[in-house]
């Protein structure tokens, strides 16, 4: 259980380090220049290993809005089905099989805000 449960989040952390893999040549993305190149190498070696050995088809995005679809439709081409879609925007796909949750974080606060009024 502990050993699944660690590799749920560094699948988790992966995600949240990578958002622009399908746009950018390297798939992390450290415009902070908070990493290393050694770091660097080493996420992406991560990266490729967990895409391997996951086959990963669902994934969380966390970008820039300008390139949430761009993003979104490289992604499906790649065999993404899913998205938990963080963009506050409205995603799509005419393909059926892809399904989007698109998390608004205004509309969840006025939510949250009437239920503890």
């Amino acid at each position: 259980m502990v050993k699944s449960m660690k590799r749920l989040l560094a699948l988790i952390a992966a995600l949240l380090l990578v958002p622009c893999m399908a746009l950018a040549s390297s798939r992390v993305v450290d415009d902070a220049g908070l990493f290393s190149e050694g770091e660097i190498a080493k996420m992406e070696e991560l990266i490729a290993s967990m895409q391997e050995a996951y086959q990963m088809d669902v994934v969380v995005l966390t970008i820039p809005q300008d390139v949430a679809q761009d993003t979104a439709n490289r992604l499906i081409e790649m065999g993404v089905h899913g998205f938990w879609n963080f963009t506050n925007v409205e995603l799509s796909s005419a393909k059926p099989d892809v399904k989007f949750e698109n998390i608004h974080f205004a509309d969840s606060l006025l939510t949250l805000s009437y239920r503890i009024a």
